[in-house]
């Protein structure tokens, strides 16, 4: 487990809402300007695929299968299979996928945050550390993920155990409830009224006493507290513009049907 947890696999997560009644969108506002933008998404429908170990070698994407008798092969064994002309048609490569639903939240930061994607990141898991002490809730109840760009990644947080907890429709109901999970966000990263509190202070970007743990091995190089600081100090005092969601499917329909070209069969 550990070795798989530190070599990874390369994947990628979507998701798709059909309850457009229930999904509630908020700004987070600071004198004015846009900090993030939060999506509630209610029992939206996940697609995690698992498209290769991030360590292997091989170009083509996917897992080798021998297609006659199912057996997963190795690298080496492909070179094997390719080089016997009885063999080199009887493998192919396919993607793995696992499907779910739960309620999730999407999390878009605004350029006056002023993150670079190793910030996003950081922000990410500062936020779930911070929404896990917050509700008290397990670590493996709640998974987050970077969507997006790799340039301008995009957060996306889910709740991963059995049913709804309903926690994070909280916190897009609630600014207070908003403001509260960072000021956790800002205590678990050693900041108070500004300064660094860490017994180390400025040695130490990040550790198992805050945003580290074992399942973010993978990123513990990057994730660092301090690029988050003005950004969560940004968050401590911000407003909410709570705007409805989206519009009726028949309103939803005549909004983008009026918008086709009327000399186009294919757009209608």
């Amino acid at each position: 487990e550990e070795e798989r947890m530190r070599k990874g696999y390369d994947e990628d997560i979507y998701f798709r809402s059909d309850h457009f009644e229930s999904r509630r969108r908020v700004t987070v506002y600071f004198k004015g300007e846009e900090l993030l933008h939060l999506h509630y998404l209610p029992s939206a429908q996940l697609v995690k695929i698992n498209r290769k170990w991030r360590v292997s070698q091989a170009q083509a994407e996917g897992f080798a299968i021998n297609t006659r008798t199912g057996k997963w092969l190795a690298e080496r064994e492909v070179e094997e299979y390719r080089a016997d002309p009885e063999k080199k048609n009887l493998f192919t490569r396919v993607k793995l996928y696992t499907t779910a639903t739960a309620n999730a939240l999407y999390i878009e930061p605004c350029e006056k945050l002023n993150l670079q994607p190793d910030g996003v990141l950081t922000l990410l898991h500062a936020l779930k550390r911070a929404v896990e002490q917050h509700f008290q809730i397990e670590p493996r109840e709640l998974a987050a993920e970077l969507m997006g760009e790799p340039e301008q990644p995009n957060i996306f947080i889910y709740e991963s155990a059995e049913g709804s907890l309903g926690v994070l429709s909280q916190i897009v109901g609630n600014a207070e409830a908003f403001r509260q999970v960072a000021e956790t966000a800002y205590r678990i990263c050693h900041f108070e009224n500004g300064e660094d509190i860490h017994p180390k202070q400025g040695l130490c970007t990040a550790s198992y006493e805050d945003l580290l743990d074992y399942y973010n091995q993978r990123y513990h190089d990057k994730i660092n507290r301090f690029l988050i600081k003005n950004a969560l100090e940004l968050l401590l005092e911000c407003q909410f513009d709570n705007t409805p969601g989206l519009l009726t499917y028949d309103d939803q329909f005549q909004k983008i049907y009026a918008q086709t070209d009327p000399k186009s069969r294919m757009e209608r």
